[in-house]
């Protein structure tokens, strides 16, 4: 038997459940640990209902990334994006690549930007539209506009970075009445300026999402059993366990995008 688990699991009970706001429940069980363990003793509740069987045709590996993926499902549901719709995401990390291979499933078209070369080379081999380098262009926001319809700004704007500066760049970058995702969690205490008439007289619509339920769980699952997303593109370096150290000077530096 090959199963892989969520790392939480909602009440059922609460306001929040029975509202089918599962991602907000107030008694949401959270399993962090064992990221670094051989083995890990998954709890009842989550085994009830975050436990799923996967397919020979799945690597460990791919299974692995269930839970982002996950969070990723969710986020580009509340997006509401359209067929054809130009959507742009900041960030080309790990979760910014997997936006950009689910945005590009509900046929739309992607701008993604970011400040490294390797991860914006890899988004134009996984189907962005258009690659940015914000480190080499002086106004992100108007680099990005370029590239819509009469430079009206993108549909949907989905912030996958977390950094109040990128923020309020995202919330630039869309069109009167679109959307904007901020995805990406910042710093607890942290605040961001927001032009008022951007909400007002452009009726754009602001939100946040967070983390996933069982049902979002399941759907990327399937992406994943489907190979509808490109897993293996996004390992760029494996290392065994006991080089764990070496695994995380690498992430503070930057190098790589994800490490099995």
């Amino acid at each position: 038997m090959r199963v892989v688990a969520a790392n939480s699991a909602p009440c059922n009970s609460c306001f929040y459940c029975k509202n089918g706001e599962h991602s907000l429940c107030d008694s949401l069980f959270i399993q962090l640990s064992g990221a670094f363990a051989e083995y890990i003793k998954i709890p009842g509740i989550i085994v009830s209902q975050n436990l799923l069987l996967f397919p020979e045709t799945v690597s460990y590996k791919e299974a692995a990334f269930l839970e982002p993926l996950s969070c990723v499902v969710h986020g580009v549901e509340e997006s509401k994006i359209k067929l054809g719709n130009t959507v742009v995401i900041n960030g080309a990390g790990p979760i910014g690549l997997m936006f950009l291979q689910v945005v590009k499933l509900k046929g739309a078209r992607v701008i993604i930007t970011d400040m490294l070369e390797e991860r914006l080379k890899l988004a134009i081999k996984l189907g962005a539209y258009k690659a940015i380098n914000v480190a080499k262009v002086q106004n992100p926001v108007e680099e990005v506009k370029k590239f819509t319809e009469d430079k009206r700004g993108a549909d949907v704007a989905i912030e996958a970075v977390g950094l109040p500066e990128v923020w309020e760049q995202t919330i630039s970058m869309v069109r009167k009445g679109g959307t904007v995702n901020l995805f990406g969690g910042c710093k607890r205490g942290t605040k961001v300026s927001i032009d008022t008439s951007l909400i007002h007289y452009s009726q754009i619509n602001i939100k946040g999402v967070f983390h996933h339920t069982p049902g979002h769980v399941k759907r990327a699952l399937n992406l994943i059993c489907n190979k509808a997303i490109d897993i293996d593109s996004l390992i760029t370096d494996e290392f065994p366990l006991s080089e764990i150290s070496t695994v995380i000077e690498m992430m503070l530096a930057r190098k790589g995008i994800k490490i099995a």
